[in-house]
């Protein structure tokens, strides 16, 4: 654990500075302006500034989950992987690092949005908090995902025009066959499901086995991992 801790302020000091430290600084500060001014009681402004906030939330978290893909790639590849290849660390911290680290980012500034937009409580505050919540769960889950897959794919590929195609298609096929088995194994049993306020009904059971599935991609990743490790 100590090492996970370790990993992740190396991370936040070397990569959240110059450029990277102005893009988040200026992003809370524009998050912040944002939210603050849809406490307006003007009729009308409030919900357009929501809807700017929902744009701008967005379009944050999926910028941020692109350039923490970027980063990630160049950490675990031979040329720039100063961290993973030289320092004394195991695979797994690595990895359970930078998902710690991406979900700190990510869930930090939904959770500044979703916070405001409970005080703000304006006729558009629902859907801030739903589009906030969903952005950042869907880029958490999506990165777990795609850098799995980029540690995979960089073991047998080292040009990342390749590894690149390779998660895109390769990783996308095996998506594909794995929803399809676990859409096939839920039709079997009833449907079981867990309603989480008025807007979102989770399925149990498929939600059980994507979990299932997560973890085994993680465990091949780490499993890649150490396998480059041990080559170099």
């Amino acid at each position: 654990m100590k090492n996970i801790i370790n990993i992740i302020k190396y991370n936040f000091a070397k990569y959240n500075m110059g450029v990277g430290k102005v893009f988040y600084i200026i992003g809370l500060i524009l998050i912040l302006l944002v939210n603050i001014s849809t406490f307006t009681r003007i009729p009308y402004v409030s919900e357009i500034l929501s809807f700017i906030n929902i744009g701008f939330v967005a379009t944050f978290l999926a910028v941020n989950f692109i350039t923490s893909i970027v980063i990630f790639y160049k950490q675990v590849s031979r040329e720039e992987g100063r961290l993973i290849f030289t320092f004394p660390i195991k695979s797994w911290e690595f990895i359970m690092a930078k998902f710690i680290e991406f979900i700190i980012i990510q869930g930090g500034f939904a959770v500044i949005v979703y916070l405001f937009s409970l005080i703000s409580a304006n006729s558009v505050s629902s859907l801030v908090r739903l589009v906030s919540i969903s952005t950042a769960l869907g880029t958490i889950v999506a990165y777990i995902f795609i850098a799995s897959f980029t540690v995979i794919f960089s073991s047998y590929f080292s040009n990342v025009v390749l590894v690149t195609l390779a998660v895109i298609f390769g990783g996308g096929f095996i998506q594909s066959i794995v929803e399809g088995v676990i859409w096939a194994v839920t039709r079997v049993f009833p449907y079981v499901y867990m309603r989480v306020g008025t807007l979102i009904e989770v399925d149990l059971i498929k939600t059980l086995l994507s979990l299932a599935w997560t973890g085994v991609l993680v465990y091949m990743a780490i499993y890649h991992l150490d396998k480059k490790l041990d080559i170099i």
